[in-house]
């Protein structure tokens, strides 16, 4: 279609030309310019030209794509977003939002923070944004009972740890997991568990070490260290652990606190 039009555009070109050589280029000789037949006077070639020169840019125009703006979307909207969601999920009532606690972390290595939700003591979320999206990191994790105190993580390197008791504290079991942002997964570290178990004796001389030894008595300080069924050394049992300054993974703020920090 363009090359139609600027094909139309050279015709009327060569005619302007042709005009103009007529009139000017034969000097008076009256009897040359006749001879040379114009089919259009020259207003309307003009009228013709510009006409041609229109249609072209606007075909030119049409052709242009035309780029939508695309509005980031800011991780302070989707949060407020993902904070509404929670509490009419949960309970929005004052008495409700009253357990909720809220937080802002550096979970992963951006500038972007991670979002945190929960009822301290029961359970807690994790959210994070990937391009353009809010994405769960932890969703919905108890505890709080039976022997599982929480979750911290290593600020900025994407790894969680817990600690996991049981046997009344003969046992502790301890597991890391670390995030994998391309996968949007938070994955175990380790095949296996990672356990401390305290020795302890048959003090009631039952013959059978178990939990009543343990609450008569029978702890010690010495400790084995498993990976899994297997029995490894200290040393063995540091290289599976992830050092470093951790930090609780629980909400410090008030419904109220983190929405006027996203504001």
């Amino acid at each position: 279609m363009k090359n139609h039009i600027i094909r139309k555009l050279a015709s009327f070109m060569s005619i302007v030309l042709v005009m103009s050589a007529a009139m000017t280029g034969c000097g008076n000789d009256s009897n040359k310019a006749a001879e040379v037949s114009i089919e259009r006077k020259p207003e309307q070639v003009k009228e013709d030209v510009a006409e041609v020169v229109e249609e072209v840019n606007e075909t030119a125009e049409e052709q242009v794509p035309v780029q939508e703006e695309v509005k980031e979307v800011s991780y302070v909207d989707l949060y407020k977003e993902a904070i509404e969601n929670f509490v009419i999920t949960k309970g929005n009532s004052e008495e409700d939002l009253s357990k909720y606690r809220f937080d802002l972390i550096y979970f992963d290595e951006d500038d972007v923070p991670e979002l945190v939700m929960g009822k301290r003591g029961y359970y807690v979320d994790l959210y994070t944004v990937i391009d353009g999206q809010i994405v769960v990191i932890i969703d919905n994790w108890a505890y709080g009972a039976g022997g599982n105190g929480g979750y911290d993580y290593l600020e900025k390197q994407g790894i969680v740890y817990n600690s996991n008791s049981d046997s009344a504290g003969a046992e502790e079991y301890e597991t890391y997991w670390k995030w994998d942002a391309k996968a949007k997964n938070l994955e175990n570290a380790y095949d296996e568990e990672l356990c401390m178990r305290y020795v302890y004796y048959d003090i009631n001389g039952d013959g059978v070490t178990d939990f009543t030894d343990i609450l008569e008595g029978g702890l010690t300080d010495e400790v084995l260290y498993f990976y899994g069924d297997e029995n490894i050394t200290y040393e063995e049992y540091l290289k599976y652990t992830f050092p470093g300054e951790y930090k609780p993974i629980c909400g410090e703020m008030t419904y109220d606190d983190i929405m006027s920090k996203l504001n």
